[in-house]
């Protein structure tokens, strides 16, 4: 079939059908409006911040917090071996 003839009638069966592109909203449907996001929920998103912040204290965090009057400072270091590709 010729494709100008496959565009008319779809043109005219949106057209006919009432399915066009409109941006007016049927109020007297009854349905509640569908959300396209979601309410964040602060008490919730405390909870797990404290969560996080109580599984990331380790035996270091711990000492320090025993000792921090004479704790001045303290010092991490990770070598890490890395290969070269020489060409």
């Amino acid at each position: 079939m010729n494709p100008k003839i496959i565009i008319l009638g779809l043109v005219i069966v949106f057209l006919f059908n009432g399915t066009g592109c409109s941006a007016k909203e049927s109020s007297s449907s009854g349905q509640k409006p569908i959300k396209i996001y979601e309410e964040s929920n602060l008490p919730q998103r405390d909870s797990v911040s404290n969560s996080l912040y109580l599984s990331r204290r380790n035996a270091i965090t711990r000492a320090v917090e025993m000792a921090s009057p004479a704790v001045v400072g303290i010092n991490v270091m990770q070598y890490v071996k890395v290969p070269v590709w020489d060409p």
